[in-house]
């Protein structure tokens, strides 16, 4: 469903009051709803897609794994739309344009 390098919108960023909290103490930044992301790494484990974004790295924790970047759930994204995915290039290359004139 999801692959490195995919356009994704986030349609969740609604976090329980617990796991902002922890969030927060471990430094961590979140997807914004409606923002647009670019996965870096995905997989598939225990029935849920986990996601990195291009646009977000957190520092690393010790998990039983070891030491790794916390990742968001696939069910707060969804792909691109084909009109959207335009949209969305013509907003960031204008972006660059307004860069490169200051």
């Amino acid at each position: 469903m999801f692959h490195v390098g995919q356009r994704v919108k986030c349609i969740d960023d609604a976090f329980t009051p617990e796991r902002f909290i922890q969030m927060v103490e471990l430094g961590m930044q979140a997807p914004v709803k409606g923002q647009v992301y670019t996965i870096r790494k995905a997989w598939f484990e225990e029935g849920e897609y986990g996601l990195l974004l291009t646009e977000i790295i957190n520092p690393k924790h010790h998990f039983s794994k070891g030491l790794l970047e916390p990742g968001f759930y696939g069910y707060r994204f969804r792909t691109l739309l084909p009109g959207e995915m335009k949209i969305q290039e013509a907003l960031e290359e204008m972006a660059c344009l307004m860069k490169g004139s200051q």
